[in-house]
């Protein structure tokens, strides 16, 4: 995800635009709409766009399953199943049950 720090030069810009929580700001470059401008208390944030943005942040691998769960205030059992009906691929594994794995290999292959 990336963020934009605000100088003097735009931050005026934004503060005429942004009024209440009910406004936002649309940025446009060239008439293509790039971003969005608008208040964390703004109600569109409890429609889904949190969700959407969290769930992007983890296809890209910005973030794990273990955090995506945190943000989707779900359990992990429950984040996995609701990435399945989304048709996002979930790969989870214990590192601990790895690792015994292996050692068990280990002892198979010295004996």
């Amino acid at each position: 995800m990336n963020t934009v720090t605000l100088n003097e030069t735009n931050i005026n810009i934004f503060k005429s635009a942004y009024q209440d929580d009910d406004n936002y700001t649309l940025i446009i470059e060239s008439g293509k709409p790039i971003g969005l401008f608008t208040s964390f208390s703004n109600e569109i944030f409890n429609n889904g766009l949190v969700e959407c943005l969290v769930i992007k942040a983890y296809k890209k691998g910005d973030i794990s399953l273990g955090q995506l769960a945190k943000q989707l205030k779900l359990s992990l059992t429950e984040t996995i199943y609701f990435l399945g009906n989304m048709n996002i691929p979930v790969v989870y594994y214990d590192l601990e049950d790895d690792l015994i794995t292996i050692e068990k290999w280990n002892n198979e292959i010295s004996v």
